[in-house]
């Protein structure tokens, strides 16, 4: 095993900024002090989050002023204030946490975590325990971008025994969280319940581990680039075009005429490379049974914070939450430009008038949205034609923009 002196060579030779997400545990101490012994030292910040569940938060972050200030550091302190009765707190906090890293990290910074071998088996054993795929089975990523930022996980091949060793050796001090010690986390418990009975049969579980998470990142490496072979075919792009410039949508003739497994694959990866929650293999099988449901059917497969349905022959993702206009008509009146902020929607009387083909002689001019508190208007079949033939998906039509000219249907706007 290399040294631990150099663990930084992972960290670029040029960042504006080395960032330390910085707990005041062991772990984190242990780094600060690699750094402050690098040649990072002059670009060195400590990050601190405070998530304010435990008494003992206020503790913590007192002593992280005071190792900042010992090294002379500066140290930015984050508040998140998470309510501790919330299920599962323990991915809330980490999910809420790597969410603040990411929106104020800037594109040439370099954020480290002080994670080790010991986080990476826990997880692994976690991840075996929920039924996780090759995703959830590589473990902790060494280094990954975080938006334009970059995340390094300098010490994740040594274990904590490493770390406590480096420690007692430099005499540093650290804050002992005392919620380590709960066995009522998940981690906590594996940590102190299962690993060490573990340890006894196999003394050498960790580097085995490692070793599988490893084979299961290479694994899933592959399974990505075989994803995007289809996902280009499934969206109908040319392999030139980015992953940001490709639909949000899949051809369902060319999902169905996939082998089973590659349809699972390539609806996994494109979920993900949307930013959407994976789904479950139950939810994941009955999808693809959906997929051969008759001509004409919508099935519909809900998930926690989205739908997926199937519409004319594609495949969406539909958010649960999606905005909505906050009037049911609106009047152009005598002024060019009509904005509705909450659809992002800016229309200019002339461009109406363009797109429907009418010339400007002073008409009224409404956009009318579907609403329950508006009454069904007289041309609803006429509506209803518009928007078949405009392939208008069901779950977009009270948001589309219907067009009136004095009183008079006469088009929806899908420009």
């Amino acid at each position: 095993m290399k040294p631990f002196t150099d663990c930084l060579d992972l960290v670029p030779d040029r960042v504006d900024n080395c960032v330390l997400a910085f707990s005041g545990g062991l772990d984190s101490c242990v780094l600060l002090h690699l750094l402050a012994n690098s040649r990072f030292l002059p670009i060195i910040k400590l990050w601190h989050v405070h998530h304010g569940l435990q008494l003992e938060a206020d503790h913590m972050a007192k002593f992280c002023h005071q190792q900042a200030n010992a090294y002379n550091l500066e140290l930015k302190l984050s508040h998140l204030n998470l309510e501790a009765t919330k299920a599962n707190i323990e991915a809330t906090a980490r999910t809420a946490r790597y969410a603040l890293f990411a929106r104020q990290l800037k594109p040439n910074d370099c954020l480290l975590t002080a994670h080790h071998l010991d986080d990476q088996v826990e997880t692994f054993l976690l991840n075996v325990l929920r039924g996780s795929g090759c995703a959830g089975l590589r473990g902790i990523a060494v280094q990954k971008p975080i938006k334009k930022a970059q995340l390094i996980r300098p010490m994740l091949h040594f274990k904590r025994e490493a770390l406590l060793d480096y420690a007692t050796q430099h005499k540093i001090e650290w804050f002992e969280d005392p919620s380590n010690s709960s066995v009522k986390f998940n981690r906590n418990y594996i940590r102190h319940q299962v690993t060490p009975v573990i340890q006894q049969r196999w003394p050498n579980y960790q580097d085995s581990i490692a070793t599988v998470c490893e084979i299961q990142a290479e694994t899933q490496q592959l399974l990505d680039d075989l994803a995007l072979i289809d996902y280009v075919k499934l969206s109908n792009v040319s392999e030139n075009l980015t992953l940001t410039t490709f639909p949000s949508t899949l051809d369902v003739d060319a999902l169905i005429s996939l082998k089973k497994i590659r349809q699972k694959n390539v609806i996994r990866y494109w979920l993900r490379i949307n930013k959407r929650s994976g789904l479950s293999k139950a939810r994941l099988d009955t999808f693809i049974q959906q997929l051969l449901a008759k001509q004409g059917a919508n099935p519909i497969i809900e998930n926690n914070d989205y739908d997926i349905r199937l519409y004319d022959g594609r495949v969406f993702i539909v958010d649960h939450v999606r905005p909505q206009p906050t009037q049911s008509v609106y009047n152009f009146l005598s002024q060019p430009v009509l904005e509705i902020p909450e659809l992002n929607l800016l229309l200019r009387r002339d461009s109406v008038l363009d797109y429907l083909g009418v010339k400007e002689s002073g008409q009224v001019i409404q956009v009318r949205f579907r609403s329950e508190a508006l009454p069904a208007h007289q041309n609803s079949h006429r509506l209803k034609r518009l928007f078949q033939s405009h392939k208008v998906a069901p779950w977009l039509r009270k948001t589309t923009p219907q067009l009136l000219i004095d009183g008079e249907l006469t088009g929806i706007w899908t420009a």
